[in-house]
């Protein structure tokens, strides 16, 4: 049957056992707990979702921790479920073969399966029904998920091989990053080549001609002559003409 609390995030559930541990239905699902974990070793298979509520404040103690190989049964999508965005961890499994898997938190996904791990595949990926803030692989893994839009944090160990929305990622987060960086710079140099090429086209400057290509222009017309040859400030007609005739009054 269904395991819930009593109140909302009142209480937690600490599965220990080094056997196998099933749980015929759901996890939280009316009343959810504030946090789940299974220990190591050992195997658990869910019937149901897990639905935790905890502080989201400890974002470093996962709210769902799996940590023995899990499963589902039948056709069942098993979901992990962190309705306050708090850090979910898979320390052990499961795999994408056993059964679909879909995660809901807006915190924090570890993979921290062994180096091999898989989890997800094209035809049956891991999927977050909303973006979690970041996403991480602490060992080799093979990750395959859908999300409504890529994490902000992405860390992958290396030798990972990750796919997000159909595009293959790259192996780490400085990876990423420099990705981007030559992204940026490509575009400024881009922009600073065409701002030069104005100058170049709207200048008559012979050295500027040939440095961008145009020494064809270069004595085909005269050049050009830019001194000034003759100066002077032109008036209104009659400008002064008034203060003439006063003078001539005062003398008469």
């Amino acid at each position: 049957g269904a395991v819930n609390g009593t109140t909302v995030g009142g209480q937690s559930l600490l599965v220990t056992s080094s056997g196998v541990t099933t749980f015929g239905s759901s996890v939280g699902a009316t009343i959810a707990l504030s946090s789940f974990t299974t220990d190591a070793p050992g195997f658990s298979i869910f019937g149901g979702g897990v639905t935790v509520s905890g502080a989201a404040a400890t974002a470093n103690t996962p709210l769902i921790s799996i940590n023995d190989v899990a499963s589902g049964t039948g056709a069942n999508n098993f979901t992990l479920s962190s309705t306050n965005g708090g850090l979910i961890l898979l320390n052990n499994g499961p795999t994408g073969t056993s059964f679909p898997l879909t995660i809901n938190t807006s915190g924090t996904v570890v993979i921290a399966g062994a180096a091999g791990t898989t989890l997800g595949s094209p035809s049956a990926p891991l999927i977050f029904t909303q973006t979690p803030l970041n996403l991480q692989t602490l060992n080799a893994s093979n990750l395959v998920f859908v999300s409504p839009t890529l994490p902000q944090g992405l860390i992958f160990a290396p030798g990972s091989s990750v796919t997000g929305n159909g595009a293959i990622l790259a192996a780490n987060s400085a990876q990423l990053l420099a990705v981007s960086t030559v992204s940026t710079v490509q575009g400024s140099a881009a922009v600073a080549v065409a701002e030069a090429s104005k100058v170049g086209f709207d200048t008559d400057s012979v050295a500027q001609q040939i440095n961008y290509g145009f020494a064809g222009d270069v004595g085909v017309s005269p050049p050009m002559n830019h001194s000034i040859e003759e100066t002077g400030v032109s008036v209104p007609e009659g400008f002064g003409q008034e203060e003439d005739e006063e003078e001539d009054k005062k003398k008469k």
